[in-house]
């Protein structure tokens, strides 16, 4: 039996995005359309940051910020895309020069909203070195921040912290997954993980084999009968 086959066939001026033969489950595609303008570049790369695909989410809001959009928002995300999962010590120097730069500009922008309250609070308090003293303070600033800066930061720069700061802030971090288990409509799309423990597995008690009496005579004439063959077998031999 041959297998069935798939076959696509793009003519012209078509785009073609992505071709597949056979998906499973939900998948996530996401391209750049041609004429996209920085802002949509920029938003691109978000989704991408969401996914922890995290040098495409820099290629594309660095592109963004090429072409002239430079907002207190955009220059937040430079921070998280860059750090995202990293320490210092995982930078190259050219992003260590790269990061100078995005700390310099953020003094540049006359804004001082959300987030600008986030870029300040990841410079000066995670990026620099900080003692136990400091711990609490850095902490609490965090979570005087709005939610989406707040949840940025613990969902991704954990990986720059150590000591008693790391430790508060993964817990931050648990609690953030725990609240966000059910979102986006997982309690649907992934149901098989929202099942309540399943019980222990039951064996069912062993019954004693019953043999009829028939069967027992019988085993026991056949029994005495090879026995005594055997017997009758040996006696030639011994006289």
């Amino acid at each position: 039996m041959t297998a069935p086959t798939t076959t696509n066939v793009a003519q012209g001026n078509a785009h073609v995005g992505v071709q597949a033969g056979v998906v499973h489950g939900d998948i996530n595609f996401y391209r750049v359309p041609p004429g996209s303008s920085p802002e949509e570049e920029f938003a691109l790369g978000l989704k991408y940051l969401d996914g922890r695909v995290r040098d495409r989410a820099r290629t594309l809001i660095e592109k963004a910020v090429a072409r002239g959009y430079l907002t207190t928002e955009v220059q937040f995300y430079r921070l998280i895309a860059l750090l995202s999962g990293r320490t210092l010590r995982q930078l190259s120097d050219q992003e260590l020069d790269h990061l100078e730069a995005v700390c310099a500009g953020l003094s540049r922008l006359d804004d001082h909203d959300e987030w600008a309250a986030g870029s300040s609070v990841i410079i000066h308090h995670l990026l620099a070195p900080a003692g136990v003293a400091e711990t609490d303070r850095a902490v609490k600033e965090i979570d005087a921040l709005k939610q989406r800066q707040r949840d940025e930061i613990y969902g991704h720069l954990e990986a720059l912290l150590d000591g008693a700061m790391q430790e508060a802030m993964w817990r931050k971090s648990v609690a953030l997954a725990e609240s966000q288990r059910t979102a986006g409509n997982r309690l649907n799309r992934v149901w098989k993980f929202f099942h309540p423990t399943p019980a222990q597995p039951r064996t069912l008690p062993v019954r004693p084999a019953a043999v009829p009496l028939r069967d027992q005579l019988r085993a026991g004439i056949g029994a005495a009968a090879f026995t005594l063959a055997v017997v009758q077998m040996i006696e030639p031999f011994s006289s």
